[in-house]
């Protein structure tokens, strides 16, 4: 027969396992949903500096603040506000090869090729012998599988690297 002593031994320590268990599981909830709501909280002033940037960028109308501003929200990640505030700078002066060039180059980042290419090719008229041009060309010709055309714009680009 078995011995009732250790029966009831083992049954309390399946019990309490069951309940630092069941504890563990509720507490690892309730720190979980504190912390949920927390970051919910801090996503709202996210929300906020983002609507504050594009106010920003819609108000200004000097095509050198806004590429500056563009270089900035590129550098922390905020592409799409980078993208917005080059726009702005291409509009606002279509014969800057810089801010075509830096738009171009957001372009390629977000993965809009076509976009990229007409930009980058707008630079390029600007003007023809800026390497920075024909190195994102070289990139975007290779991305649109224009095998030829990235040759051709390596080759102009190492030209002109060789010549600085």
């Amino acid at each position: 027969m078995r011995d009732p002593k250790l029966f009831e031994y083992w049954f309390t320590r399946v019990i309490i396992w069951l309940l630092v268990l069941s504890l563990g599981y509720v507490g690892s909830r309730l720190i979980g949903n504190i912390y949920y709501n927390k970051l919910t909280k801090l996503s709202e002033p996210i929300q906020d500096y983002r609507q504050n940037y594009q106010e920003q960028i819609n108000k200004e109308d000097d095509p050198f603040k806004l590429a500056k501003f563009g270089r900035i929200m590129l550098k922390t990640g905020s592409t799409d506000l980078a993208l917005t505030a080059f726009s702005k700078t291409t509009e606002l002066d279509a014969g800057w090869r810089d801010g075509w060039v830096a738009k171009g180059f957001v372009e390629l980042k977000l993965q809009k090729t076509k976009e990229a290419l007409d930009s980058l090719k707008t630079a390029e008229k600007i003007d023809p012998i800026n390497p920075l041009t024909y190195e994102l060309l070289t990139i975007v010709y290779e991305q649109t599988g224009d095998i030829k055309s990235s040759q051709f714009a390596r080759e102009k680009w190492q030209y002109l690297n060789k010549s600085q």
